[in-house]
């Protein structure tokens, strides 16, 4: 973990639609204890979405910094700005350690949907609660 102890996890939110998934994680860094944040980033890991009979498939395509406040700092305004390619990356990973190939791809499987929670299993036993926010 690059940032340490020196940030705070806000809010975070899905969002899917027919063609994909939206993950969005409030960060705020805060260098020194009891001060105000310096700055706040919301970032951004977008995925390619495709029902299956089970679930989802998604296969992850970009992660970027939206609405950050330290791009308004001198010499940091390309942060907002700022886009990785999390498949290219992945896959370049997976190819060179010769690990599982598609490894920007995941298997979510329903375990249980209603109309205000979604509970989900990767097939490597990860298990996801996901709460509906009204």
């Amino acid at each position: 973990d690059a940032l340490g102890p020196f940030y705070t996890v806000g809010d975070a939110t899905q969002t899917i639609t027919a063609t994909q998934l939206v993950s969005e994680v409030e960060l705020s860094i805060e260098p020194l204890p009891n001060l105000p944040p310096v700055g706040r980033s919301l970032m951004t890991s977008t995925a390619s979405a495709v029902p299956t009979a089970t679930g989802l498939e998604l296969t992850l395509e970009k992660t970027e910094v939206r609405d950050s406040t330290l791009s308004q700092l001198p010499g940091l305004g390309f942060v907002s700005d700022l886009a990785f390619p999390t498949k290219n990356a992945f896959d370049a990973l997976s190819n060179a350690l010769q690990l599982t190939p598609d490894a920007s791809t995941v298997q979510l499987l329903a375990t249980y949907v209603s109309d205000g929670v979604r509970v989900t299993r990767t097939e490597g036993g990860y298990l996801f609660v996901h709460e509906r926010a009204y």
